[in-house]
């Protein structure tokens, strides 16, 4: 095993520490990767529902308000370097979800879920995202009368560096959001968006070109 690495076992609620990462489930296939590298880490917690998951934490990540759930076997969640995360991540069978290093979420609101087994979120670096509900699947499945198909089949979703979306916005399966773009709050982004814009409405859609944004006003 490398240093900071830790197989997982159940803890009981008797066993909570206080400024610590709280971990309950079942299994010691399951692996915590970087689990000392957090900064911050408060109100936090990750459950394992299944075996052979993987949780990586980068170094310097400040974990606030955060509910993590494996749900199902075989999957990874990744944060990278200096990330700040609130909300719910949450994955089925062999899914996985990336945030790239620097990534800010805002809002204990947040929801990056893989909602079928097999889907993946990736979210670049130094993206900012307040209220924002990720989803790969319709929860429900949806066929056709004649040929008895299923016509809508989970669908994975990218977020590209440097995006930044507002509150309030619900980002659906199979989209790409470019580099650069800006999202603003209370859009439906149903299709994929081009990058160095802004977008709004429902669905979302590209309102100017060429543009850039700042974390702080000047």
């Amino acid at each position: 095993m490398v240093e900071n690495e830790t197989l997982v076992e159940e803890v009981k609620p008797a066993e909570k520490k206080e400024k610590s990462l709280v971990v309950r489930g079942r299994g010691t296939t399951n692996i915590i990767k970087g689990r000392n590298n957090p900064r911050v880490v408060k109100r936090a917690s990750v459950r394992f529902l299944g075996v052979n998951n993987t949780l990586i934490i980068g170094a310097g990540v400040n974990m606030v308000d955060v509910r993590i759930l494996f749900n199902g076997n075989d999957s990874v969640i990744e944060i990278g370097p200096r990330c700040k995360i609130n909300g719910s991540l949450i994955v089925k069978s062999g899914s996985r979800i990336s945030i790239g290093a620097g990534t800010k979420f805002n809002s204990q609101e947040a929801r990056v879920h893989c909602g079928e087994p097999g889907t993946s979120i990736v979210i670049g670096k130094k993206c900012l995202l307040a209220s924002v509900r990720f989803r790969t699947s319709d929860q429900h499945a949806i066929y056709d009368v004649a040929s008895d198909e299923r016509i809508n089949p989970a669908k994975d979703i990218v977020v590209e560096d440097d995006v930044w979306i507002a509150e309030n916005v619900y980002v659906y399966k199979g989209v790409t959001i470019g580099a650069g773009s800006v999202v603003g709050a209370r859009s439906t982004v149903l299709k994929s968006l081009p990058g160095g814009c802004l977008c709004v409405g429902t669905p979302a859609q590209s309102v100017r070109e060429g543009i850039y944004w700042k974390d702080k006003f000047e």
